[in-house]
């Protein structure tokens, strides 16, 4: 087995050990909210996201990246946690599963679906109009002399 070979299969035992703590993580999630458990969540997903990017693995990368952009919109505050979440985030932890499973390490999976589902419950900050508290200023176009 050459050197890189071994180090992939290092990646493989690593996400499995992640996948599992990410299940055991969400049974916990889905009785009782904790701050904790979004942290736990997130280091796992995080973790599964860096070696399928160093590895190439474009669709686990793909899942793993929309799934912690949540997890860290929960953790730093920006989105409230909402129970409505756990059914998305076992769905992800699900196709995680699988796309470990697979022979082609999800290559083939289309994971459009519940990438849509995760994003489904973003807070975009650029989604919410800004408050204003008077008029639009008014755009100066410094191109023209100013009126005489």
């Amino acid at each position: 087995m050459s050197q890189e070979d071994e180090i992939f299969q290092n990646f493989i035992v690593e996400m499995g050990e992640r996948l599992q703590d990410l299940e055991d993580s969400l049974a916990e999630l889905d009785k009782a909210f904790e701050p904790d458990l979004i942290n736990t969540l997130f280091r796992s997903v995080h973790t599964i996201k860096g070696g399928a990017s160093f590895f190439g693995l474009t669709k686990i990368q793909e899942l793993s990246h929309e799934f912690e952009d949540l997890l860290m919109q929960i953790r730093e505050g920006d989105l409230e946690f909402d129970k409505a979440m756990v059914p998305a985030f076992f769905a992800g932890c699900d196709s995680l599963k699988e796309m470990h499973e697979a022979e082609d390490h999800g290559d083939s999976l289309d994971v459009t679906g519940i990438c849509q589902d995760l994003k489904a419950h973003h807070q975009s900050p650029s989604a919410t109009p800004a408050e204003s508290d008077g008029p639009e200023p008014e755009v100066v176009d410094e191109t023209e002399p100013p009126p005489n």
